[in-house]
């Protein structure tokens, strides 16, 4: 243990790396970034971030785009508020800081829906809503689709209107994206909108599911920006390929033999690292530490894997800058070889499969 020498502190990632050396969150913070560049810096990695709530709503939109312009994501799975709401500071509109004890009755009256401690005007959260009913809208009828292929198709078209924000950040980088919940927001009322002007369109959970554990990677290393459904769905890429596959070796992924019922392989992550406010004394997936993870094979044990136990708006801005200090060039990100071309999603057909295949 050494105690932070204020002198000597520089940048952020200097801070960081003396914060490693001191005790408690901070060193938890310290030692997310020395994983964090180790898995940047790993040319077998496929990095996976899963973003929980809505941290677009709290100021971290351009976060969350900055690290998809610069590599630092090659897969990405996130709820839907976090790709539906950062359009509101893309589209020109606006959150607005609000004492979090403000009278919501007085809040509903005006015209306003709380998050916290910040507001969004109801007329501009709808203008969000039907920016994306309008793109729904022009889908063949009747089209099925997977999430990553809704949300990449999304991307491009929101890049031919102007508008910025993740999805098209992503689009544009070749990240695929993935939203298991995705009706669980913005996009839920979206589909009621393009429904009710008598358009109709599928996302295919089965599909979405299937192209994930479908992506061929090498090692892995996942980012876990709070937990929920994006922590799990991310887990299970380690441990539930196999059953796709119906094969002991799994692609070209190293993992171990497991007893049970049936002799199965687990694919743990490499690498690890979970920044959440949830406690794991309450037994839920958002506060778990990565250490349970180990007995089902969907994390390796020892120091690469550390959570730290605090407010994602604090540790997430050091991440961001720290890392943009030490790594200041684009990483290569990995390209899985899905179709970017800009052409729109039609009905699939009954003969045919989806655009990407399986290595034997």
């Amino acid at each position: 243990m050494r105690s932070i020498d204020v002198v000597s502190v520089t940048t952020l990632a200097d801070l960081l790396r003396q914060m490693s050396h001191t005790s408690a969150q901070g060193r938890a913070l310290g030692c997310v970034f020395e994983v964090l560049e180790r898995m940047v810096d790993d040319p077998r990695v496929t990095i996976f971030m899963g973003t929980a709530g809505s941290l677009a709503a709290a100021g971290q939109a351009r976060l969350l785009r900055w690290f998809v312009d610069h590599g630092f994501v090659d897969v990405l799975v996130t709820t839907g508020a976090n790709i539906s709401e950062d359009l509101v500071d893309a589209l020109g509109l606006a959150m607005i800081r609000r004492p979090p004890d403000m009278d919501d009755r007085a809040l509903r009256d005006a015209g306003y829906n709380r998050l916290y401690d910040v507001c969004v005007a109801e007329r501009d959260y709808v203008r969000m809503t039907e920016v994306i009913a309008d793109f729904m809208s022009t889908l063949k009828p009747e089209t099925r689709l997977s999430s990553r292929r809704f949300l990449q198709h999304f991307g491009q078209w929101l890049a031919e209107h102007g508008t910025g924000g993740i999805v098209s950040a992503a689009a544009a980088r070749g990240v695929p994206i993935f939203s298991p919940a995705l009706l669980d927001s913005a996009y839920g009322d979206a589909a009621l909108l393009t429904h009710r002007r008598g358009l109709s369109f599928t996302i295919d959970a089965v599909e979405d599911h299937v192209e994930f554990m479908s992506l061929d990677v090498d090692e892995t290393a996942a980012v876990y920006l709070g937990g929920g459904v994006p922590k799990d769905f991310i887990q299970t890429f380690a441990v539930s390929t196999d059953f796709l596959l119906g094969v002991r070796d799994v692609l070209r992924r190293r993992g171990a033999r497991r007893r049970g019922t049936l002799e199965r392989v687990n694919c743990a992550h490499k690498y690890s690292v979970q920044i959440t406010a949830d406690g794991p004394h309450w037994g839920g997936s958002s506060g778990a530490s990565l250490a349970e993870g180990v007995s089902w094979g969907k994390q390796s044990p020892g120091p690469l894997a550390v959570e730290c136990y605090c407010d994602l708006t604090i540790a997430l801005p050091f991440l961001a800058h720290a890392l943009a200090e030490t790594h200041p060039h684009r990483r290569a990100n990995r390209n899985f070889g899905f179709d970017y071309n800009g052409s729109r999603p039609g009905p699939r057909s009954s003969q045919g499969g989806p655009s990407w295949t399986l290595k034997s």
